[in-house]
């Protein structure tokens, strides 16, 4: 298996090339999986048993467990799809052009499922259609598969059960456009929410419906503005936090305080995302017309509770790490991943 590694705090992290996923050991057992990677199963079995005098059931489950890990680490997730073409004549349901720190960018949704699936997060940004136009995103619906194409070029196929990766390809092709970078100039796009203040930045993460949003939100009324939400891009070379300009999701329990902050909530259309979850997006009045990109030195868990006292102490790297990696998309390239650990 190649992977790389890194000790962070007490615990060694290790990414597997192959599956780009990540896993945390404990140092004893990195040390038995090294031996049960590099050498051959007898002679880790000798080693485990004259040298650790660990018993046989007790050697038996440690090399079940590199087995099962090494099962986990070797599958690559394909995406789930059933047609990988599209057809030679599409409609198009909604043609708008998006501005975008001046760069104009034409989308045309096929359906009114895709509009809605990408639209709304980005109404704020539609123009009047323009002679100049940067770039043409496609988004298309074709029974159970969707497609999104880049200036006629297709860059992503997704069935409908995986609509995120879709979302996320559609927020990335943006990112480019109008920071005229490509996917691999990327660490990360972390699942967070970050504001800047006199060109420090500070990230928000933390389990989802906990505030991270909500913190963002308020601090744009205390001086504070918005970077992105949701959706926080990486630099790789710099390692700076971008800028993305996507509106703001508001859950339904909290619209009513949030609303004599920003009355324009009003306007705004319910919006369902399951049998718990109603949100409407906010559109902030103050859009920036450049891009910006700042250091960050600060990343803040947030874990709001209603009642509970102010409490604000340092945790552990490792924990934030525990966060970050599964929520995020995190780039597959070596030297990216090296960077980002």
């Amino acid at each position: 298996m190649d992977y790389l590694t890194k000790r962070i705090d007490s615990k060694e992290v290790l990414w597997f090339k192959k599956s780009n996923k990540y896993l945390v050991f404990e140092p004893e057992f990195y040390e038995f999986f090294k031996r049960f990677n590099r050498d051959t199963r007898e002679s880790v079995e000798k080693y485990l048993f004259d040298e650790l005098g660990l018993s046989s059931p007790e050697i038996s489950n440690l090399h079940s467990t590199y087995q099962r890990i090494k099962q986990q680490v070797s599958v690559i997730d394909e995406p789930l799809v059933n047609k990988k073409k599209v057809s030679s004549s599409v409609k198009w349901y909604k043609t708008c052009t998006y501005l975008v720190y001046g760069f104009h960018i034409k989308i045309r949704y096929s359906s009114y499922y895709v509009n809605e699936l990408m639209h709304p997060k980005f109404a704020h940004l539609q123009c009047e259609n323009s002679i100049k136009t940067d770039s043409i995103i496609d988004v298309i619906e074709e029974g159970e598969n969707l497609f999104l194409r880049l200036n006629n070029s297709l860059v992503e196929t997704r069935n409908k059960k995986e609509v995120h990766f879709l979302q996320c390809k559609f927020a990335m092709l943006l990112l480019n456009i109008t920071h005229n970078k490509i996917d691999s100039n990327w660490m990360a796009v972390l699942h967070a929410s970050a504001v800047h203040k006199n060109n420090k930045a500070l990230i928000f993460i933390g389990e989802s419906g906990r505030g991270k949003s909500t913190a963002s939100t308020l601090l744009t009324l205390n001086g504070y503005d918005l970077l992105a939400d949701d959706f926080v891009p990486l630099e790789s070379s710099s390692k700076q936090v971008y800028s993305f300009p996507a509106a703001i999701s508001v859950k339904e329990h909290l619209l009513e305080s949030m609303q004599s902050f920003f009355p324009q909530l009003d306007q705004s259309e319910l919006r369902y995302k399951n049998e718990n979850i109603n949100y409407k997006y906010l559109y902030l009045s103050k859009l920036q017309s450049t891009p910006v990109c700042l250091s960050n030195k600060t990343l803040i868990f947030i874990k709001y509770k209603q009642g509970a006292e102010l409490s604000l102490k340092k945790i552990e790297t490792i924990k934030a790490l525990e966060h970050l990696i599964p929520d995020s998309w995190i780039s597959p390239l070596e030297q990216n991943v090296e960077r980002f650990l």
